[in-house]
């Protein structure tokens, strides 16, 4: 009776198992370095985008921070 009382326990518990465990990312730190830097770049780029098709969504700070980094200089717009 115990052993079968304890071999239930168990198995209601988990305990004794196999598990599978997470398993790292098998790709080299650098290239998971490049990989960010990429998709940096590409949000930048598409907000870069929208700050050019006159999109709201954009904020300001991202706006005026953009414009600094490249260097843009704002046309005024001639209505």
């Amino acid at each position: 009776m115990y052993a079968a009382a304890t071999v239930i326990t168990e198995e209601i518990n988990g305990v004794g198992h196999y598990r599978i465990q997470t398993q790292r990312s098998t790709t080299p730190p650098w290239v998971r370095h490049k990989q960010g830097s990429i998709n940096g770049i590409r949000m930048e780029i598409s907000a870069l985008v929208e700050i050019e098709r006159d999109n709201r969504r954009v904020t300001n700070i991202k706006r005026t921070r953009l414009h600094k980094k490249y260097n843009i200089e704002v046309k005024p717009s001639l209505d």
